[in-house]
């Protein structure tokens, strides 16, 4: 996550003010509230770890099944900020709140859960969430400003991403007759039902098979199920290997 937050710094340097107006793969977003929109995820982020708790925390499905209303109002807090800010001011917070959260993170004394605007949640699964969201917002600045020169992928937070959300999906598809592929970082297996076909052995009879940013944008909603395999980004076969009710996760 570190990593990956260092990169996005490095690219928001290079976005110029005339691009603030600019619009964005997000309906509705400009690119100042794209750019926006990571600062105040850095400061949720900051805030939760003031908040130390005992209690138990939420597993990462029971967030994202209430992560919609939170998103709106992250969203609101994005437009804002991007109202008030310019280029080079949210490119030097982000930065900065970026090396704090690092250090906060890699402090022997950070709290093992916190207390996030929705539910108690362990430490590590906010760091989970986090490069889900860099990953995501990483991916929106190169397909809006192509002409901004690339931006680096730490493969670590690529790999944590894909794996927290494929873990979702096994939770909230519990069963092994469908297997999801995302090479090279995770598999898992899933169920579609009180009907699921039992499978023990082997390979289940239905795969569905994609790259690493492919499964990020359909389960964030920026590509349809059906879209990804007539264009050739999502491979699957089998009878039950039609995820469009599963997506996106919220």
């Amino acid at each position: 996550m570190v990593e990956q937050a260092g990169y996005l710094a490095d690219f928001l340097s290079l976005i110029r003010p005339d691009d603030l107006g600019r619009p964005t793969v997000r309906p509705g977003w400009d690119v100042g509230v794209l750019v926006a929109y990571p600062v105040v995820m850095q400061a949720a982020a900051l805030s939760a770890l003031d908040r130390p708790t005992t209690a138990r925390p939420a597993g990462l499905n029971d967030y994202f099944t209430g992560l919609r209303p939170w998103l709106r109002r992250q969203q609101d807090l994005a437009v804002e900020l991007a109202q008030h800010g310019t280029a080079e001011s949210l490119a030097t917070r982000f930065r900065q709140d970026a090396t704090e959260l690092a250090a906060r993170l890699g402090d022997d004394l950070a709290p093992a859960a916190v207390q996030t605007d929705q539910h108690p949640m362990r430490t590590l699964d906010l760091v989970r969430l986090l490069c889900v969201q860099l990953v995501t917002h990483c991916d929106d600045l190169v397909e809006s400003l192509p002409d901004r020169g690339p931006l680096r992928w730490s493969r670590a937070c690529r790999a944590e991403a894909v794996r927290t959300l494929a873990d979702v999906i096994a939770t909230r598809h519990p069963g092994q007759s469908v297997e999801l592929r995302i090479p090279p970082f995770a598999a898992v297996q899933c169920g579609t039902g009180e009907d699921d076909p039992k499978h023990t052995r082997g390979t289940p009879p239905n795969v569905v098979e994609c790259d690493p940013l492919t499964l990020v944008r359909l389960c964030v909603g920026r590509i349809e199920f059906a879209e990804a395999v007539r264009a050739g980004k999502v491979r699957a076969s089998g009878s039950r290997s039609d995820l469009s009710d599963w997506l996106p996760l919220f």
